[in-house]
């Protein structure tokens, strides 16, 4: 591809008589092109991945701390009533003797790496299925309405977005932003039937303060590289290729 490259901007300059900075010019324009379809296709091979493990992982939990979330998920469609009240959450369940004493406390309770709400060991049970799991769904015209991941649970629904970029930068608050503006589409496109509308945000490089700051506020889970391969070795699937 290289030689390739080189012929062609030689031909140009030489065979054609083109102005060599002009050649330089649409050259680096091409390259920028080029770099941007790569960065689209690597985003695209991580919808595959989520979708599949939205698949995978029905009727089954996902970690907390692998999507930043405040507590863990079973994936499903009933996600209003009593099975996703406090009773869960509270309770028998969640405290006495299962929820305090030797268990729930001492060196695997404490310290940084088990303390905060995402390990407190909260889930939602939602069983069920989803009934379908799309790609690349636009919703409405104009730029800004398409949704990578787009999966169904009845009441409720699951939006993902992806990004893969070649050279590992993180995304940032703005980007993050115009993921959560997708929220209110969502919402008027479902109507009323729309009981929970859960957003995740997969960046392959992670993200920076900021953005992690705003989705933390904003229930808005995200996953990186890593985050994304354990729950991948959870789902029995193969972890993310080295691109």
């Amino acid at each position: 591809p290289i030689l390739v490259d080189f012929l062609r901007v030689w031909g140009r300059i030489i065979v054609e008589g083109k102005n060599q900075d002009v050649v330089a010019s649409d050259t680096s324009k091409l390259y920028r092109k080029q770099k941007r379809q790569i960065a689209d296709h690597k985003g695209y091979v991580a919808e595959i991945y989520i979708a599949q493990i939205l698949w995978n992982m029905q009727r089954r939990k996902i970690p907390a701390k692998l999507i930043h979330y405040k507590r863990d998920i079973n994936i499903g469609v009933e996600n209003s009533g009593v099975e996703n009240s406090d009773v869960e959450n509270s309770g028998v369940e969640n405290s006495g003797v299962e929820n305090s004493g030797v268990e729930n406390s001492g060196v695997e309770n404490s310290g940084v790496k088990n303390s905060g709400i995402e390990n407190r060991g909260e889930y939602v049970r939602v069983p069920d299925h989803f009934f379908y799991i799309w790609h690349r769904v636009k919703l409405g015209s104009g730029a800004g309405k398409e949704i990578d991941v787009y999966a169904s649970a009845g009441p409720e629904h699951w939006i993902v977005e992806c990004k893969w970029y070649s050279d590992n930068s993180k995304i940032g608050l703005n980007k993050v932003k115009d993921f959560y503006n997708l929220k209110p589409v969502v919402l008027e496109h479902e109507g009323e039937g729309l009981e929970d509308l859960k957003l995740w945000y997969f960046s392959f490089s992670g993200f920076t303060g900021d953005a992690i700051k705003f989705m933390t506020q904003n229930g808005i889970m995200f996953s990186d590289r890593d985050d994304l391969n354990e729950l991948l070795d959870i789902a029995g699937l193969r972890r993310l290729p080295e691109l």
